[in-house]
């Protein structure tokens, strides 16, 4: 079960590094609820992830996830991840600024039947607009 799940997991940051999230679909449930969401996306359901995704990628459009670190445990992956990427479109309400960003986070995903069916995160805000200028 663990194997199975890391894979998923990382088949969704393959999905997102290749600017494709028409794929997650096959790796989040439906009903996903993402208790985490991007600044101004909805949480709840498929559609809505992808929409937040999207809107990340729009904004910086040569983004990149790496995986630093991974645990799977029962039903959980929890992933260190590090974010890349120039700002180069409106996010959050930010003018792009064509600054660079390399931001950690940490995602706690719960999976069944090979499914994300929730999504706990942590996204260093602070530093992603400290590194975008818009905050001291």
């Amino acid at each position: 079960m663990e194997h199975r799940n890391k894979k998923a997991n990382r088949a969704m940051i393959d999905c997102l590094n290749n600017k494709d999230t028409s794929r997650l679909g096959d790796y989040v449930a439906d009903d996903c609820i993402d208790h985490t969401p991007p600044p101004g996306f909805d949480s709840k359901g498929l559609k809505a992830i992808q929409a937040g995704f999207d809107g990340f990628i729009t904004a910086f459009p040569d983004m990149q996830i790496v995986i630093e670190d991974e645990v799977a445990h029962g039903e959980n992956v929890i992933t260190l991840i590090r974010w890349t990427g120039t700002h180069k479109g409106e996010f959050a309400g930010i003018p792009a600024t064509g600054k660079r960003i390399d931001v950690g986070s940490l995602g706690w995903v719960c999976f069944r039947d090979g499914k994300a069916i929730e999504h706990w995160g942590y996204f260093d805000v602070a530093a992603m607009m400290q590194q975008l200028g818009v905050t001291q």
